[in-house]
């Protein structure tokens, strides 16, 4: 089972009541990658709420004992999608009971916490047949659905979220069928959209984000890509920066001659950001990318 997000696959693996999150296709060994043949994996045995179909989307760590794992689920009998919202205290995972807005699809795609008490997840959910964008709020209590703007009357989809401090959160996105950049901000009293450019003229193709990292209140960078209808679908990376003015788009490179997308992006401060994604290789193989900047 699995759905795309962004252009991300993610897949859901269902082991005797533990679920485990796939995020892409790794076809080597950990020691050809440069890993540390003594780190390894282990499955969590988290909740599910359903028999039926249960996915986790997107992860946020504030610490070792304050861990957050976001998605959707549906029940047998239903065909609308509910928001899936799961935590872990340093011991156990538990599903928490989480808000849906209306009785259509909701969707979580990505969560961040910057304290115990403060924590956003942002994804979509459908009013009537059209996906409207989707805001919820931890306080340290509980989940409750906050209101987010929308673009227009097309389609608006969160797919990445930053919370840096009470006041200053991020989420992006795409909006409509031609998928122009979508940035909201939330000031501590309510989200508004943010002009964003579009790299890739909308009548040529898409340009979407699926990933966002604040530094700071001046220094935050949201990734994405663009998909050219006139190059037969070619997708290059995208990059924007947020210097506390306005988003700028900054060139990024791409590895080879065909599609390059970014789906994540992260930032340890001192002027130095990684983006990761992927990029079609030779005989159309999907191949690792990552990008870097050190002049924040």
């Amino acid at each position: 089972m699995g759905k795309w997000i962004g252009r991300l696959r993610v897949a859901t693996v269902g082991l005797g009541g533990l679920t485990a999150i796939v995020l892409g296709t790794v076809a080597a060994s950990a020691t050809s990658l440069g890993v540390n043949p003594g780190t390894t994996w282990s499955i969590q045995p988290t909740p599910n709420r359903s028999n039926d179909f249960n996915q986790l989307s997107g992860v946020s760590a504030n610490t070792a004992s304050d861990v957050w794992a976001v998605g959707r689920f549906r029940g047998p009998s239903s065909f609308a999608f509910k928001t899936l919202i799961e935590h872990f205290d340093g011991a156990t995972w538990r599903a928490l009971r989480s808000p849906n807005s209306g009785n259509l699809n909701n969707e979580l795609n990505a969560v961040s916490a910057d304290s115990t008490t403060e924590a956003w997840a942002v994804g979509f959910h459908v009013v009537g047949s059209v996906d409207r964008t989707l805001t919820e709020h931890w306080n340290g209590a509980r989940w409750s659905v906050l209101a987010s703007p929308n673009v227009g009357s097309d389609r608006n989809d969160l797919r990445g979220v930053a919370a840096k401090s009470p006041t200053d959160a991020w989420a992006v996105g795409a909006v409509g069928v031609t998928n122009a950049t979508l940035a909201e901000h939330w000031n501590g009293t309510s989200w508004s959209v943010v002009p964003s450019p579009n790299p890739l003229p909308t009548t040529k193709g898409n340009n979407f984000l699926t990933g966002v990292t604040a530094v700071s209140a001046d220094d935050v960078w949201a990734v994405g890509s663009t998909l050219d209808f006139t190059l037969g679908g070619l997708e290059q990376t995208m990059t924007l920066h947020w210097d506390g003015a306005a988003w700028i788009v900054v060139a990024s490179p791409n590895q080879g001659a065909g599609s390059n997308l970014l789906l994540g992006v992260d930032s340890p401060g001192g002027g130095v950001v990684f983006a990761a994604g992927s990029f079609q290789g030779s005989g159309g193989t999907s191949r690792t990318l990552v990008l870097r900047t050190t002049d924040g």
